[in-house]
């Protein structure tokens, strides 16, 4: 992907740098043309390249790369089946997870390449979404500012500079590939251009589930730029080509297929979320709606002033009834002034319902997670807002101001003053210290932010400030289960067993359906020498998901030490099929085999593990004294 992507942008580099050539470019508007898609991705580049040098987070990076072992076994085929085939992380992306594992494949767990493989997609999303402005509006200046307040806003930091946020970048390119040949099938009407939008789309929904609403957005596309949209009492300029546009009704049948695809998506991406969907008895229906609409306007805020920005915002204990009476009168008024406009300004009514209809699969209606917005998903629906201030202040300038230098002065000083933030934000994300360190001092409250802090501080050994910051989130949150569960593995590390197994119980009364705490406690039993318990413990967890590797994988661990070979054996074919990457299970599955007198059953678990990882000494040792067995 990496290479693919780098070939690729070289590719188009000499394409233009051709074009101008062969064309001998003497108009100032046709240079341009060719020099945006070269200026705005140098320009991510400058801002962002610091990447490079930076380190996974302690938030997500582990489960979805840095601790992941299928992720890090790279790709084979029992991999590629586990992709398409899990729910893990509480989402379908397939395509995501197999662009980490073609990383590491290729790279290693190397988060700089990771990270700057990000960098190159938003470049190359930057470059896509100036391709199809222009196209369609020829509006050089006004779709080379779109796409560089799309390139550099800070905003879009957390997409870009966040390893697990891989599939906000990857996703997009889908989008806009999909809007794309969309607009070809749309003016062209090319069949072949239509099936390559849904193979497009397709492809999208495999990397995140956000892309649901892309077919209304394929509806305002029809209606500016592409100017096909006509119904009674909305009109528009007459159809450039001339030939019959398509009735309003056709225009919703040809989404139909799309439609059908984002159905698909949302009844599997509600399976998948079905255990972290917060209950309405937890959070009331009207508080979501509150949030909702506090969020649509603090979104807009942030881009306004992207000041005290986090990588997590705390969900408020209670909302003012002035706060979403405020923002919904605001929502509103723009939504009747861009309407009142819609005829001689229909960018207006276009910008504003892509802002309000992308945002709807994660404004909060449903809730998934503890937070009350989140950066990254300003990625796609900021690019509304961004159209409505380029065009419409464009216009009011024009009709006031021949003079058009002040206007580009101003923006060149407005993306200086984003590169500038872009680039500060990006350096908060160098490590877990420096980003959580930020989130305490710019939020109020912040118990995921001081449960990060606690784990990175564990993980470097100062133990006692560890469980300082531990108490301090649970203090903050007393519900959030995530501090007693890491605080008492920390009490098992020190070989404080009772208190310990107090902190694993008081997360499994605040949550008994996380799997996780009961895999902790039966660890911590067998530890103690209490087999039994511990694989009563486990099994508990197999009820919560029966699909859990490691509970698999941990209950055969303990029935091994109690001589329940058969059993374990089970188990362990269980793990490997729910978590093909785990070189311990087949190293431990070997062993059993081995003292089942199964050798050479034995010799292809080992190999499977070093296959896995190579260094792996204990395995390497255990298939030369299987092989011994045989001689």
């Amino acid at each position: 992907m990496p290479i693919l992507i780098l070939v690729s942008a070289f590719a188009l580099t000499l394409l233009i740098i051709r074009e101008i050539i062969l064309n001998q470019v003497n108009s100032r508007q046709r240079l341009h043309r060719m020099l945006f898609p070269l200026l705005i991705p140098l320009a991510v580049l400058a801002v962002y390249g610091q990447v490079i040098t930076h380190d996974f987070v302690l938030y997500d990076d582990p489960v979805y790369v840095q601790e992941n072992p299928t992720i890090l076994a790279g790709l084979t085929q029992a991999n590629i089946v586990w992709a398409f085939s899990t729910l893990s992380m509480a989402n379908w992306h397939p395509l995501t997870w197999l662009s980490y594992m073609l990383d590491i494949q290729l790279f290693g767990p190397s988060p700089g390449v990771m990270l700057f493989e990000n960098v190159a997609l938003h470049a190359l999303n930057s470059i896509l979404l100036f391709l199809f402005l222009q196209r369609w509006t020829s509006a050089t200046y006004r779709s080379a500012l779109v796409a560089a307040l799309f390139a550099l806003h800070p905003l879009h930091v957390e997409s870009v500079a966040w390893i697990s946020e891989r599939k906000d970048v990857l996703s997009t390119l889908f989008w806009l590939l999909t809007l794309i040949l969309y607009s070809g099938y749309a003016k062209q009407r090319s069949v072949r251009c239509y099936f390559l939008a849904l193979a497009a789309f397709s492809l999208g929904l495999m990397t995140k589930p956000m892309l649901v609403t892309l077919p209304l957005v394929m509806l305002l596309m029809d209606y500016w730029p592409l100017k096909r949209f006509i119904t009674p009492g909305i009109g528009t300029a007459p159809h450039e080509t001339g030939e019959e546009r398509p009735t309003a009704v056709s225009l919703l049948v040809e989404k139909l297929p799309f439609a059908a695809l984002a159905a698909a998506s949302c009844l599997i991406t509600i399976v998948a979320q079905s255990g972290a969907m917060t209950p309405l008895n937890v959070s009331s229906l009207s508080n979501r709606i509150s949030n909702s609409l506090n969020s649509y306007v603090a979104y807009l805020g942030k881009m306004f002033y992207p000041a005290g920005l986090s990588p997590f915002y705390p969900f408020p204990d209670a909302i003012p009834y002035w706060q979403p009476f405020l923002c919904g009168t605001i929502i509103a008024a723009v939504t009747v002034l861009a309407l009142r406009e819609h005829k001689r300004h229909p960018y207006l009514i276009v910008g504003w319902l892509w802002y309000l209809i992308t945002m709807l699969p994660v404004i909060g209606i449903v809730r998934v997670g503890m937070h009350a917005l989140a950066d990254r998903y300003t990625y796609v629906p900021l690019i509304g807002i961004f159209i409505m201030l380029s065009w419409g202040i464009s216009d009011l300038w024009s009709n006031r101001i021949n003079d058009r230098r002040p206007l580009i002065a101003v923006s060149l000083a407005i993306l200086f003053a984003c590169s500038f933030l872009t680039w500060r934000q990006t350096a908060f994300w160098k490590d877990s210290s420096t980003l959580f360190s930020h989130a305490v001092n710019v939020t109020k409250d912040n118990y995921v932010a001081s449960n990060v802090l606690a784990i990175d501080l564990m993980k470097k050994g100062n133990y006692l400030e560890a469980l300082r910051l531990f108490e301090l989130s649970t203090t903050q949150a007393s519900w959030f289960i995530e501090p007693y569960i890491h605080k008492g593995n920390l009490l098992k590390r020190l070989g404080r067993n009772a208190e310990a197994f107090e902190a694993f119980n008081k997360a499994m009364v605040l949550n008994p359906f996380n799997v996780t705490i009961y895999i902790d406690l039966g660890n911590l039993l067998a530890t103690m020498g209490q087999m039994e318990e511990a694989v009563e413990y486990l099994k508990l967890g197999l009820r919560v998901d029966p699909r859990s590797a490691s509970a698999h994988y941990d209950i055969a661990l303990a029935l091994h030490q109690l001589g329940r070979l058969e059993e374990a054996l089970n188990h362990y074919r269980l793990s490997i099929s729910f978590g093909p990457g785990f070189p311990d299970t087949h190293n431990n599955m070997g062993i059993t085999l081995a003292e089942l007198g199964r050798v050479d059953e034995a010799i292809i678990e080992f190999r499977n593990a070093l296959r896995r990882k190579p260094d792996y000494m204990e395995a390497q040792n255990n298939l030369e004294r299987a092989i011994s067995m045989k001689k």
